[in-house]
């Protein structure tokens, strides 16, 4: 793909809108402020497909992790659920997990028709943040001070709950034109192409692994370039 995308010189854009939300940057200003590194991620979500739903999501843990991916082991569900954008799109639901280095990990539930709206789970050592997008609410439970020097598995008390602070309510088209307005300010030279590319790498993956059935290592091997895989 990455050399493709250079010698076509093609380029290629997904569902960025939400790692240019002050909402999202305001997460990491917080985890770095705090010296708190994300290891796992979590997200549920009903599935408008692993393409369409799935491109928001990796884009997302690629935000916060800010590393390429070791491996996957996904499954691609075969409910021939219609999807909610029209018959015209062939785009499945799935799920599975994205394994980084030193353990980090993204487990994501896009199994079609789970019937609520979606949360994303941020893990930190001391933190857990719950992004509620839909209904605009953003939250963290943090371990209280005098556990910090307990060890991990030493969960037995209640976390501090505190809200986080919003910048702007949930409006897809006034984020996706604020992602547009950001391009052109750039003189279209779009800083997330390499991103772009690995999220597509990774839901080409997902397609591998579950026809596959096994683990599969990134980058992607050539072999696998061929493969049939139902995404819009």
């Amino acid at each position: 793909m990455k050399v493709y995308v250079k010698k076509k010189r093609k380029k290629i854009l997904v569902n960025t809108h939400r790692t240019y939300s002050k909402n999202f940057f305001n997460i990491k200003k917080f985890l770095t402020k705090k010296k708190e590194k994300v290891s796992h991620i979590y997200i549920n979500s009903p599935c408008a497909g692993i393409g369409n739903m799935g491109s928001t999501f990796f884009d997302i843990a690629q935000f916060f992790l800010n590393e390429n991916p070791k491996s996957i082991f996904a499954k691609i569900d075969n409910t021939n659920t219609p999807n909610p954008r029209g018959k015209i799109f062939k785009d499945p639901g799935g799920y599975g997990v994205i394994n980084y280095s030193q353990n980090k990990k993204v487990f994501f539930d896009l199994s079609e028709n789970t019937g609520l709206p979606y949360k994303i789970i941020l893990k930190t050592k001391n933190y857990e943040i719950v992004i509620d997008e839909l209904n605009n609410k953003f939250y963290l439970e943090e371990r209280p001070n005098k556990m910090r020097k307990k060890p991990l598995y030493f969960y037995l008390f209640k976390p501090n709950k505190h809200k986080m602070k919003i910048f702007h309510k949930f409006n897809v088209v006034d984020m996706t034109m604020f992602t547009i307005k950001e391009i052109f300010k750039k003189n279209l030279n779009y800083q997330n192409l390499k991103r772009a590319v690995l999220v597509n790498e990774i839901i080409s993956a997902c397609f591998v692994s579950s026809q596959k059935k096994k683990l599969i290592n990134f980058p992607l091997k050539k072999k696998y370039h061929k493969i049939k895989c139902n995404f819009a």
